[in-house]
């Protein structure tokens, strides 16, 4: 197998990458003008709904995209197609049942589910949000079955058409109702109902793209599946390897998502107990929630775009027997996730004060809390973009319990740093991040271990994490010198963060190159690659 083929999945990965890129920047920007028009009240009764359809999510519909696609990649591999189309129809099922049970709970219970939280006003949103459920489990099949054929770019499109038309019209149905309910007593509980609104029709139009991808391809996979006569997987069978493959990366995603509701549960009881007010310890969880993890899950969820665009090609290794092509995935893969996170890391920690001062330009002193929480927990980019690779690996691999049990360990470690820094420390909010840096940490060792002892693996140390760290520190100095000169002649915030943005992005890049972290081939690989390498070329780096 040549080369290119061998390093082509890093192409898919990119483009997924790319994709949430700019949907988390999308959703970012978007967080802007509806705390504008909802105040802190209405982003209250907004962001419970969205945490209860959150849940429901997770438990309904979330873990479909992987485990379809790992099924599917498996079967494409063995030329299997009658078991593909009959494991899509599968999924459709499991995504009709399912989302529709999780529609139909959300939108009867939405009064308990609102009062059960204490924010009877978000009834409404929670309502509007219940055929969410059922359209996004419907996505999900078809997103995981265009990614077992190893094509992510389907995925990618539905996720930025889905986002532009769910800000648009959340923007515009959350200012109707405004200017509808104007005087009335649940005017914001309506506006934030016009918000949630946005997400239905997003995902609708992400559907509607998706059906329109499947059907430009049945007839081919109708034509193929005719050929294949032997090994023919009854439905019965079909559901029972779905659940069994669903369940791990539920239970994963579930405990992974069950840190945030310890953490919340910690705070609240534990600052309470240190003398904290209800208003302090709002306002705090506020910054770490808002101005905190937004700003860490964006470069996270890059890589867990990676992460899902993996497993068919590691499954796809495993199931023909190529051991070698595997473990060079594993450390393309990793390699990858850490040429992209340690620039992350060092640029949020340098540029975290200017984030929040353009972005969120409308408390001092919560901007410095939220500066000082992104220097401490910068290293979790770098940590929590490893652990969603390593996940991804292991379940590639067909260790699918391994990844829960792995979270479960850390997540017990999260809650004793976590109180113990409260506790003896009196380290306040600041110990839910020194928490979560000891959970990912655990979760990687544990992760890496295990990999190492069954597959007799070793990562490559030098190109994939001593030269981008070497880049990503003289970066960093670039940028803060940047910064810091730029700072004499002006004082725009947008100036001052997007210039030593991009000055970072090429500093980074060429020093990668410089210093032996890519090469012209690897440069290939990547969306538009031949652009980067004509930039090469231009600096004379490349003859």
């Amino acid at each position: 197998m040549s080369k290119e083929k061998k390093n082509a999945f890093l192409v898919q990965g990119t483009i997924l990458a790319l994709a949430s890129i700019m949907v988390r920047f999308v959703g970012i920007i978007y967080r802007i003008p509806l705390q504008r028009l909802l105040g802190d009240e209405g982003m209250g009764y907004y962001s419970t709904a969205y945490e209860i359809y959150s849940v429901l999510l997770i438990l309904s519909s979330f873990s479909l995209p992987t485990a379809i696609s790992k099924l599917v990649s498996t079967r494409v591999a063995k030329k299997e197609y009658e078991n593909v189309r009959r494991l899509f129809f599968g999924g459709i099922v499991i995504a009709i049942v399912f989302g529709g049970i999780a529609a139909i709970v959300l939108y009867v219970f939405s009064d308990n589910l609102a009062h059960m939280f204490k924010f009877d006003e978000s009834a409404l949103a929670l309502r509007t949000l219940a055929p969410t459920l059922f359209l996004v489990a419907l996505m999900g099949v078809l997103r995981g079955f265009f990614q077992g054929f190893g094509s992510t770019v389907p995925t990618a499109i539905s996720q930025i058409i889905e986002k532009i038309v769910q800000v648009a019209l959340s923007l515009i149905l959350c200012r109707h109702f405004l200017k509808l309910m104007a005087g009335e007593e649940l005017k914001l509980s309506y506006a934030a109902m016009g918000a949630t609104m946005g997400n239905c029709f997003g995902a609708i139009a992400g559907l509607l793209f998706l059906v329109f991808g499947y059907v430009s391809i049945a007839g081919f996979i109708k034509k193929k599946s005719r050929k294949q006569k032997k090994q023919i997987m009854g439905y019965k069978e079909i559901f029972t390897l779905m659940i069994l493959t669903i369940i791990p990366v539920l239970l994963s995603t579930t405990v992974n998502n069950i840190s945030n509701i310890c953490d919340n549960f910690i705070v609240g009881n534990v600052l309470t107990i240190k003398g904290f007010s209800d208003t302090e310890i709002a306002r705090m969880w506020g910054i770490l929630s808002n101005k905190y993890r937004t700003f860490i899950t964006l470069p996270v969820s890059v890589a867990s775009a990676l992460a899902v665009s993996t497993m068919p090609s590691m499954s796809k290794a495993v199931a023909v027997g190529d051991n070698k092509l595997a473990m060079n995935k594993i450390g393309l893969s990793v390699r990858f996730v850490y040429l992209f996170s340690a620039p992350c890391a060092v640029g949020v920690m340098i540029l975290a004060n200017p984030l929040l001062q353009l972005l969120y330009y409308d408390g001092v002193t919560g901007n410095e809390m939220g500066t000082y929480l992104l220097w401490i927990g910068c290293v979790t980019i770098i940590l929590s973009s490893l652990v969603a690779i390593t996940n991804a690996i292991l379940q590639g691999l067909g260790h699918l319990n391994m990844p829960v049990i792995h979270c479960v360990i850390g997540l017990v470690v999260h809650i004793i740093v976590a109180v113990a820094c409260m506790m003896i420390f009196n380290l306040s909010i600041y110990s839910i991040v020194v928490a979560e840096i000891a959970l990912t940490v655990t979760v990687l060792i544990l992760n890496f271990r295990f990999i190492f002892i069954n597959y007799d693996y070793r990562q490559e140390i030098k190109r994939t994490f001593v030269i981008p760290s070497i880049c990503a520190a003289i970066m960093g100095c670039f940028i803060s010198a940047t910064y810091y000169l730029l700072r004499i002649f002006t004082h725009s915030r947008v100036i001052l963060l997007m210039i030593p943005f991009v000055v970072a992005v090429v500093v980074y890049f060429v020093m990668l190159f410089v210093l032996g972290g890519l090469n012209e081939q690897e440069i290939e690989q990547f969306p538009k690659g031949r652009y980067i390498i004509k930039f090469y070329k231009m600096l004379h780096l490349i003859k």
